[in-house]
């Protein structure tokens, strides 16, 4: 049977509030990324082993070591394809991260 596809477009590293979660520590922002989609994710009846495709968009791709060590802390069987793409800045000053993420739910 068909699956459903959820888009999840600009998870920043922000709290339910919208306030930044993680200023200046890369590994917790990508932490806290992760957790929003995966609050998305539970709301649409999902998991984050739904998704299949991750795009990262950061400020310092010197901390891709940290990126990926906080990732797979939630990622541990099936990791999604991804890729990585380092910016000159993002909407909030204090964002280092933000994910973007496809699932097939």
């Amino acid at each position: 049977h068909p699956k459903s596809l959820l888009f999840l477009s600009g998870q920043p590293a922000a709290d339910a509030e919208g306030k930044l979660v993680g200023a200046g520590d890369m590994a917790e922002q990508t932490r806290q990324c992760i957790r929003n989609m995966r609050t998305v994710l539970e709301s649409a009846g999902g998991t984050l082993e739904d998704i299949v495709s991750i795009v990262v968009y950061t400020t310092d791709m010197r901390a891709f070591k940290e990126i990926v060590a906080a990732r797979t802390e939630f990622f541990l069987d099936k990791l999604p394809t991804s890729t990585i793409v380092e910016v000159n800045h993002l909407a909030d000053p204090g964002l280092m991260i933000e994910f973007q993420a496809t699932a097939a739910l």
